[in-house]
């Protein structure tokens, strides 16, 4: 893990919200693969009870967003995504404008709320295109079975693998979030 932050002073950052307003902040992290860059304001650092601001991320799937994050989030392509957050109490919200992900271009509004029993995520997604084959295995199939399907294809017209998906994470947490694309499918071509 490598971080460095850039503030007007530090004892705000570190004393109950009640005390200090929140000050400017400028963050960046790097945690394996995994970038982020953060430019807003925050208050109680060390409990994180409220940030705000502007953020850029990148890695080399969302699956290790989820795992810094808590949520699950499938295995992908590498993302980059902007937008802006906020944090009050335990829930964290984002408008996600632009989230490049292979050729798939989304963007949306989401919030995620951790202190329920089984914690939520909730939101809409939106798009331009959404490519099945950016999603990763889960959407795709394995590396083996794509081989097995070149030399004996199967012409029934499938866009989704007629396969178990084998998804256990899932149980832990709820996810209520509608879609609308413009266009999607296995694999579209930038326009």
């Amino acid at each position: 893990l490598h971080a460095r932050m850039h503030t007007s002073g530090v004892l705000p950052l570190i004393a109950p919200e009640a005390e200090a307003p929140p000050l400017p902040i400028e963050l960046e992290l790097q945690y394996g693969e995994l970038k982020a860059e953060v430019d807003g304001r925050a208050s109680d650092i060390l409990e994180l009870k409220s940030l705000e601001g502007s953020y850029r991320l990148e890695g080399p799937s969302l699956a290790a967003l989820g795992t810094i994050t808590g949520t699950t989030l499938p295995t992908t392509k590498p993302f980059e995504i902007r937008g802006t957050a906020a944090k009050s109490g335990k829930v964290w919200s984002t408008k996600v404008e632009g989230l490049s992900l292979g050729s798939s271009r989304l963007a949306g509004e989401f919030e995620y709320d951790p202190s329920r029993e089984v914690p939520k995520l909730s939101g809409k997604l939106r798009g331009k295109r959404l490519a099945l084959a950016d999603l990763g295995e889960a959407f795709t199939g394995s590396s083996e079975k794509r081989e097995r399907k070149k030399k004996a294809p199967d012409d029934d017209g499938r866009v989704l693998p007629q396969q178990e998906f084998e998804l256990p994470s899932l149980a832990r947490m709820e996810a209520d979030v509608g879609v609308r694309l413009e266009r999607a499918g296995p694999r579209t071509r930038p326009s």
